[in-house]
């Protein structure tokens, strides 16, 4: 259905609807966000980043770093195809553009103003009667005030500064494993961030933060996310709020009690796990629309990139991001057809891994590998303990015999980015066999983070369905939990479990 043919059909049924929301269903037709102007969304959910991708914050300090600069254009591109199909896209693209060279320090904020100006008059913005700015009367809700675009800009300089530095904190969790909650500046209104931080505190585990009196958590604790108004654990936690982060060393972290030691919950210890969010995970809107015709179209509109949630919110998949689903949900959003001109990085990855099960050559402009693990990431791992089984084969009693003895008493790695098993202990031993004359039959008892990706082999890869293929990510740590058996032949058994 076209643009026009949709509005004429919504024109007819707005005769029968109340004034108000008739003009609402007209406007959702035009495809123009109802219950909130481009300005309100862009300030809550649109992030700018940087454009001098190559400067020092962005060089690549290992293999695969390089993959962050890499998606976060990306990720702003799909994010502001699936803002401008909800909002008005002239002045979301306006304001976007002018604050993209406002956070690079291309412009000044007097020069960013001034071409913000230009631009709504040249979109013809007008702002509702009793939202208008006046000489006596600035107000926030019309975008041609200077309270609302100075929102606008220092809000996302900051928010984008402060995801960079969230970014770098991840590799310095050893030394640097807590933030303390601080006033940086004062604001004309000053919230009560105690008692905020008090009422976060009781919605969230306990380890690993303080209680109001320090206001001190560890830089991966859940806190920080319900503290916050956009749902993000950087600064800034609201708008003008003149709070944040001091660096909190180890040393100051131990003695506050934060750290976890091995008697501790598994969420404590992987409170000091590195984590990776993308730019686009919680991106949502609330656009108010009860006919099912124009959600649908809106829907189609917006293909590969955003869902219905059963309470009427309009939700971003974010289909390169970080967004965590089950195993089911995860394979049609990811496998999903993306508009022209967009492409699935990890669908297309996975496709590549599971041909080979090796590691993945480079494809120009992207890294393949690190695309398909994260796919593997934002699946949610297997509950139960289920029996999981690998097959690996050698070409000489040496090379199997040196593979058993890498297999410490302490955790050990079983190496790879992807450490795939199988649910079915034939097909490990058909893999074993295909892959050599001596076989080791590895039997993992016990795991916590084995993610089931066979939905998506049986459509990638459906030569490999026997395989019911269930992976472990490079990192996961295990131990040997039984005696060492001879099988069969020229076979070994090894027990392990995932490490705690």
């Amino acid at each position: 259905m076209s643009r026009h043919a949709l509005i004429c059909r919504t024109l007819q049924a707005a005769r029968t609807m109340p004034v108000n929301r008739a003009r609402q269903a007209v406007r959702v037709a035009g495809l123009l966000c109802t219950n909130e102007s481009p300005s309100d969304v862009f300030n809550k959910k649109v992030l700018n980043v940087p454009s001098d991708m190559l400067s020092e914050d962005w060089n690549p300090k290992k293999p695969g770093d390089g993959s962050l600069k890499e998606m976060i254009p990306a990720w702003i591109r799909e994010r502001a195809f699936f803002m401008a199909g909800v909002e008005r896209a002239e002045v979301l693209d306006g304001f976007r553009q002018v604050t993209q060279r406002y956070v690079a320090g291309e412009i000044n904020k007097a020069k960013a103003k001034e071409l913000l100006a230009d631009m709504l008059r040249r979109t013809g913005y007008a702002p509702k009667p009793e939202h208008a700015a006046s000489p006596k009367i600035d107000s926030i809700k019309d975008l041609r005030s200077d309270r609302r675009q100075d929102l606008v800009l220092d809000f996302h300089n900051e928010q984008v500064h402060e995801y960079l530095r969230w970014v770098r904190a991840q590799e310095s969790l050893g030394a640097n494993p807590a933030r303390r909650l601080v006033r940086f500046r004062n604001s004309k209104k000053k919230r009560d961030w105690a008692t905020r931080w008090n009422k976060a505190l009781s919605q969230v585990p306990h380890e690993g933060a303080t209680d109001a009196r320090q206001m001190v958590a560890l830089v991966n604790h859940p806190i920080w996310v319900v503290l916050s108004r956009f749902s993000t654990p950087w600064p800034p936690f609201d708008f003008n709020s003149g709070m944040g982060l001091r660096v909190v060393g180890r040393s100051e972290a131990d003695e506050l009690g934060l750290l976890p030691d091995p008697e501790s919950t598994p969420e404590h210890r992987a409170m000091m796990q590195p984590q990776d969010k993308s730019l686009n995970e919680i991106v949502e809107c609330h656009p108010e629309i009860s006919s099912q015709e124009i959600r649908d179209e809106l829907a189609r509109r917006l293909e590969g990139f955003a869902e219905w949630t059963e309470d009427g919110r309009l939700l971003m998949t974010d289909p390169n991001g970080t967004r965590v689903y089950d195993k089911h949900t995860l394979t049609k959003i990811a496998s999903a057809k993306l508009p022209e001109g967009f492409f699935s990085r990890q669908w297309n990855s996975l496709k590549q891994w599971a041909k080979t099960h090796t590691t993945i050559k480079w494809m120009p402009g992207a890294d393949a590998t690190y695309h398909a693990v994260r796919y593997a990431e934002r699946t949610i791992p297997e509950t139960g303990n289920e029996v999981l089984w690998r097959g690996e084969g050698f070409e000489s009693r040496t090379a199997l015999l040196a593979r058993i003895a890498s297999f410490t008493k302490d955790s050990f790695h079983l190496g790879g980015n992807l450490i795939s098993f199988s649910k079915d202990r034939s097909a490990a031993e058909q893999i074993a066999k295909d892959s050599g004359p001596w076989k080791l039959i590895i039997r993992c008892d016990r795991h916590h983070s084995a993610r089931d990706i066979s939905p998506a082999i049986d459509i990638v890869a459906p030569e490999n369905s026997w395989q019911k293929e269930v992976v472990f990510l490079g990192r996961s740590e295990f131990t040997l939990s039984d005696p060492t058996e001879k099988g069969s032949g020229q076979t070994i058994i090894v027990h392990l479990r995932e490490a705690q």
